[in-house]
């Protein structure tokens, strides 16, 4: 068992995630065949986190116009009639810089709009959030997308990721999850409201139990709530799911709001809602720490434009970890601070570089560690 601390994860036989372009692609040139197979389209699955009354059905344009004069009038919804918790299935889209227009539901009322970006053949899951009528697109973005893949995941995994979507919880959560039998522990840091947090999730059993705590709390305090949930490794392995927490804190004692629920969105569309907390004493959570200091290698590789790099630490330790170019220049610096004991797991940006082949460095003390990877656009 692996214990991944703030913007990682804990791992028990885990693998971290992966765009879908490299799935099952063992050389450059398939990879490239690929992306030439996909080029100027993205793919996207929309889950309808917002209780806001004015969207509790709504619809939803794309437009490479702005949303600030978009006219719904006259053009056809990306999806109609779209439901608080409804979960579509992946679609096609233009890669690029993309308008997301909500309206209620057969209405040219146009409630909130954003502009996203998405990258040629990538996959993204895309959450309205939050009450979206009361919000600014400008000062306050509503609709959050995490980085996915619908395709490639071993049959007896899940690639679960998490998603903070409470309207009145703290700004940030931590988010613990065990396995009934206490043998595995997986845990998100810092969850930002509106944002989320990915693993590969392995079965080795169908129950667990879902945490929530205001961030910092999870030694300290009792769980804001949390939730029993079963998956079916048979109904539900070799998917992408998004954890998302949904709805009002305060929901619970009123009726003009919905409950907090936890909902599963699973890539082919299908969801499952768990609106019954549990309850029950919460045992002391105790994290297994790595024996040695470690650099592994980054996953996909080669990757476009995103990747991920996980590294151990065994105590706590000053960690400096860099990206340099074949000249060695350095291009980026993605830590350079003290670090808590554990293993960690950061998503590197290559947006803005050439492509080619770079060398990423752990430098822990007295010991450096490289390795190679390829960005490939």
């Amino acid at each position: 068992m692996m214990y991944h601390f703030h913007h990682f994860t804990i791992q028990i036989g885990f693998i971290v995630i992966m765009a879908v372009l490299n799935i099952g692609l063992t050389t450059v040139s398939d990879a490239m065949a690929k992306m030439e197979e996909n080029a100027d389209t993205a793919y996207v699955q929309f889950v309808h986190a917002s209780p806001d009354p004015e969207v509790a059905e709504a619809d939803i344009y794309i437009s490479d116009e702005s949303g600030f004069f978009f006219d719904p009038s006259g053009s056809e919804p990306f999806i109609s009639d779209f439901t608080y918790q409804d979960v579509t299935e992946f679609k096609e889209i233009p890669a690029d810089h993309e308008n997301i227009i909500i309206t209620g539901a057969g209405s040219d009322e146009k409630v909130y709009w954003q502009e996203l970006s998405f990258f040629t053949g990538n996959e993204y899951v895309v959450i309205p959030f939050g009450e979206l009528s009361e919000t600014d697109e400008f000062d306050d973005p509503h609709i959050g997308t995490i980085e996915a893949m619908a395709e490639g995941v071993e049959e007896d995994e899940l690639h679960l990721d998490v998603f903070h979507s409470v309207v009145d919880a703290p700004e940030e959560m931590d988010i613990v999850i065990w396995n009934d039998a206490r043998t595995s522990l997986t845990e998100y840091f810092d969850i930002s409201y509106g944002s989320g947090s990915e693993v590969y999730f392995s079965f080795d059993e169908d129950s667990y139990t879902y945490y929530l705590y205001e961030s910092g709390t999870v030694d300290e305090e009792e769980a804001l709530q949390k939730y029993g949930f079963v998956v079916d490794a048979e109904e539900h392995g070799g998917q992408t799911a998004v954890a998302v927490a949904t709805g009002y804190f305060a929901g619970s004692e009123d009726e003009g709001l919905p409950g907090p629920e936890l909902m599963f969105a699973f890539s082919d569309g299908d969801r499952i809602i768990w609106d019954e907390p549990v309850t029950g004493v919460d045992e002391e959570i105790t994290p297994d720490i790595p024996t040695e200091i470690a650099l592994k290698q980054n996953y996909p590789n080669p990757f476009n434009p995103t990747t991920l790099i996980t590294y151990d630490l065994p105590e706590n330790a000053h960690v400096r970890l860099a990206v340099f170019d074949l000249l060695g220049r350095e291009v980026a610096v993605l830590v350079d601070e003290t670090m808590r004991a554990g293993t960690h797991n950061l998503k590197f940006d290559a947006a803005g570089l050439a492509s080619g082949v770079y060398v990423y460095q752990l430098r822990v003390g007295d010991r450096t560690i490289n390795k190679r990877m390829t960005y490939m656009k």
